[in-house]
């Protein structure tokens, strides 16, 4: 029987029509519910450069064009933000930045929150992660993080030191992800997926439950260990230490070595995540285990150079 959606015939008299009431009216609800049924819309395509991003929103079936639209209007403004921050761009604004050096600068919102997740990374590290690189044959000693001076409110950012740029290179994937979620969020979608290359932000939960994730040791054999996690509203980001490239003192610039292949962070955005990854494949294990000891509401897994796993005591797979 094939009941049109918001058509509940139900019978006005006889006996014999009971049967048929009480079927027609679970016949509606069944309909109802079939088109009431939470399905994922999936957007997968560049950001910029060599970053693909995988996006999911759960929806009902009815708001398949709403949500596209969402998709696709998140997607742009990523990759705006992108070009923003994208330091080989002359035109963007990081760059003008960059060309300018020292003094004072109004900022849009989406270099705000970068910087805003940067400095607060740096500072819990100790700058071991930082945004700051000198220019040319600039003394780097006096240059980290602590010469910029960044008003959240006023969006105003103020470089107290000439021969310093600035660069997002080791946090961008999870500042775009983390503006694909905000601007999701903001249009309505409660329940999302976005990863970039990696970094991964999930908000809500999928349409049968939590969102799952895995963390593996990074290793390029065949056979990789592997925990799988059910998160939600959270941020995630896995950084190898091969994707670091040479390894180089943030402050000195000398060349280090790490007994970390790779480290995984969960924490409340995919920026944080990120830079707070990188800066303990610079810290090390013992250092970093350390760190993460003075931040309780930040889980990790540390994977070392023998493929053994350190976490966090709630990263602990279930």
């Amino acid at each position: 029987l094939w009941i049109p959606t918001g058509a509940c015939p139900v019978p006005r008299h006889g006996v014999g029509m009971t049967f048929l009431k009480v079927f027609g009216i679970l016949s509606c609800l069944l309909v109802s519910v079939v088109h009431a049924e939470p399905v994922q819309f999936n957007l997968k395509d560049s950001v910029c450069h060599s970053l693909a991003a995988d996006i999911y929103v759960v929806a009902d079936r009815s708001e398949q064009e709403k949500a596209t639209q969402g998709l696709y209007t998140a997607m742009d403004h990523a990759r705006e933000t992108c070009q923003r921050l994208n330091t080989e761009e002359a035109a963007s604004e990081i760059a003008q930045i960059n060309e300018k050096g020292e003094g004072t600068y109004n900022v849009s919102e989406e270099l705000s929150f970068a910087l805003e997740e940067a400095l607060k990374v740096s500072g819990w590290t100790d700058g071991m992660f930082d945004i700051t690189y000198p220019s040319g044959a600039a003394v780097f000693t006096i240059k980290d993080f602590r010469r910029l001076n960044f008003n959240r409110k006023k969006k105003t950012l103020t470089v107290k030191s000439p021969g310093m740029i600035l660069d997002f290179r080791y946090m961008l994937r999870g500042v775009l992800a983390d503006q694909i979620a905000r601007d999701l969020q903001g249009h309505g979608w409660k329940n999302c997926f976005i990863e970039i290359s990696g970094v991964t932000v999930v908000r809500g939960q999928d349409a049968n439950g939590p969102w799952k994730v895995a963390v593996d040791d990074q290793s390029k054999g065949a056979a990789k260990h592997a925990f799988r996690y059910k998160v939600q509203d959270i941020g995630i980001a896995t950084v190898a230490a091969e994707m670091l490239g040479t390894l180089r003192h943030p402050k000195t610039k000398q060349t280090i070595t790490s007994d970390l292949t790779a480290a995984t962070v969960f924490t409340e955005t995919a920026a944080q995540a990120e830079g707070l990854a990188a800066g303990l494949i610079f810290l090390g294990k013992d250092r970093g285990l350390i760190l993460l000891k003075n931040l309780p509401s930040i889980q990790a897994v540390l994977v070392d150079k023998e493929g053994k796993f350190h976490r966090t005591k709630k990263a602990k797979a279930p």
